[in-house]
């Protein structure tokens, strides 16, 4: 059975949330928690994280670390769920907690089914995400705002209308699917909530649940009117997303690839370039290649699709601009729609 609760953030939502995660490592016995370079300070060769960065993964070895840590900064330049099975690899021996946005959380759940990997005793985070800008945006919009936690900040204030912005985000941000926290270890909710005053924190199993202590000053149970206030909002999200998904599809719709066999002459006329195929983190499992007559299998494009997290790192990484996420996302979803 789930349990979820309802923190208190007193005017501070990303501090109770580092609050939480420190809470978790330090009761779980984690040796580092693993989190995007983007939800980190800066990139200073002085860093804690600099050996990692341009993996484009940090490794954080001590929960005072946490204090650089925010996973609220509207910035997504890789899926961090793509060095994930690697360094877990690397560390069998040892227990790791990973902080991901929901379609990382996708993407890593994909690629265990794709190539298992040493997930156990890994403990994963998942949280709500507000969505994030294209990488010219957000330099010149941190600029003007003074920090990408400023912009956080401005983020976070309307956490319970399910963002803002929303038409300035990432292609891949606008048609998202599912922006919740869910198929975590733990979920950390923020959408259709007053962040400034209350967050929740949801595990999925009453085990996992049993195994926290935290203060009951900060901690209180989710009451049924904040949870059905999460679901109105999330609703509304999924409807706009879904809304603006038709609405790219009908622009494109003459002129892109609709159907597996297009997608692969696509790929297959676009040369040596590889960009997006480099870019998805599902490919960092089940890699792509060309055939002796230089044309990619069709199935294994059909399995690509099908795996698609939404990420949107394919279309960011594409040197022609195409709109691969509108393109990817319906064919994924009629790849998953019931018959």
């Amino acid at each position: 059975m789930e349990t979820t609760w309802a923190i208190n953030t007193f005017g501070d939502p990303l501090g109770s949330l580092v609050r939480l995660v420190d809470v978790v490592w330090r009761e779980t016995g984690l040796e580092g928690v693993l989190v995007s370079s983007d939800m980190l300070d800066g990139h200073a060769a002085d860093h804690p994280c600099a050996d990692h960065l341009v993996a484009g993964d940090c490794i954080l070895d001590q929960p005072e670390q946490l204090q650089k840590f925010n996973p609220f900064r509207p910035a997504m330049r890789i899926n961090a769920a793509a060095f994930i099975p690697g360094i877990l690899r690397e560390r069998s021996a040892g227990h790791y907690g990973v902080v991901l946005r929901p379609c990382e959380i996708r993407a890593l759940n994909q690629l265990e089914k794709l190539d298992p990997f040493p997930r156990q005793p890994m403990m994963s985070i998942c949280v709500d995400c507000l969505g994030t800008f294209p990488a010219g945006d957000l330099e010149w919009r941190t600029e003007r705002r003074g920090s990408a936690d400023d912009l956080a900040s401005d983020t976070l204030k309307f956490a319970r209308q399910g963002g803002i912005s929303i038409d300035r985000y990432r292609p891949a941000c606008q048609i998202c699917r599912s922006s919740g926290a869910e198929g975590a270890d733990i979920n950390i909710w923020v959408i259709g909530l007053p962040a400034r005053q209350v967050i929740m924190v949801n595990v999925p199993t009453e085990e996992l649940a049993g195994k926290f202590h935290f203060a009951n000053s900060t901690l209180i149970e989710a009451d049924n009117e904040l949870l059905k206030m999460r679901q109105r909002v999330l609703d509304r999200v999924a409807t706009r997303n879904q809304h603006s998904r038709d609405r790219f599809i009908q622009e494109l719709i003459d002129s892109l690839p609709a159907t597996i066999e297009a997608i692969a002459e696509q790929l297959e006329n676009c040369g040596e370039c590889r960009e997006c195929l480099e870019a998805c983190p599902i490919c960092s499992a089940r890699r792509l290649e060309r055939g002796a007559d230089g044309r990619y299998n069709r199935r294994e494009i059909a399995q690509w699709l099908a795996a698609c997290a939404g990420c949107g790192m394919c279309e960011q990484a594409c040197v022609k601009n195409i709109p691969l996420s509108a393109v990817f996302g319906v064919i994924h979803e009629h790849m998953h729609a019931p018959i």
